[in-house]
């Protein structure tokens, strides 16, 4: 896991693992979000889908994720602080 750091905070990061390929198993990228139920929303209106629903990160005051599927199939990671 990569870390992207803007001012002192995350603002995004990249996993990789030896099966991602350039498709819906590919390089998961996260964003930063300062909402992740209302970016989800948006995703849904404009016919992606929901993959991970907002989860709690199990680490002390690491915030939450969530994972969606683009228009185009690709799985992007979204991160809320």
């Amino acid at each position: 896991m990569a870390c992207f750091i803007e001012q002192g905070e995350v603002v995004g990061a990249l996993f990789y693992a030896p099966s991602y390929q350039p498709s819906p198993d590919g390089i998961l990228i996260h964003f930063n979000s300062q909402d992740i139920e209302d970016t989800l929303s948006k995703v849904l209106d404009k016919g992606g889908k929901i993959i991970i629903p907002k989860t709690k990160i199990e680490a002390e005051n690491k915030g939450y994720f969530a994972v969606l599927e683009d228009s185009e199939g690709n799985h992007v990671g979204i991160y809320e602080k």
